[in-house]
């Protein structure tokens, strides 16, 4: 059934405004919750640095090299603009 255009549709019934205020969480809030993104970043250039000196210990040529090196140029670019831009927008601090 449709409303007519001047009348609006019901709302939700509001819990009162103390409700809010008592409500309190269930644990302590995490002190290494800002730390998560730059750890993710610190393990994923160590893995990905480990493969390049394992692939490139093996295959001496000069351009499998600079494939390797242009690829981890490439994924630490990419982790500062998500450092930048996402994870720590307004800037990072202790």
């Amino acid at each position: 059934m449709a409303l007519p255009s001047n009348r609006r549709a019901p709302r939700a019934p509001r819990a009162p405004a103390g409700v809010a205020a008592r409500l309190k969480p269930s644990s302590p809030p995490s002190t290494l919750q800002p730390l998560k993104p730059l750890a993710f970043v610190i393990f994923q250039l160590v893995v990905i640095g480990w493969a390049l000196v394992a692939h490139v210990r093996r295959d001496p040529s000069t351009a499998y090299r600079l494939l390797w090196v242009g690829a981890y140029g490439g994924v630490i670019g990419l982790d500062v603009w998500y450092l930048s831009g996402y994870a720590y927008p307004a800037g990072f601090s202790f």
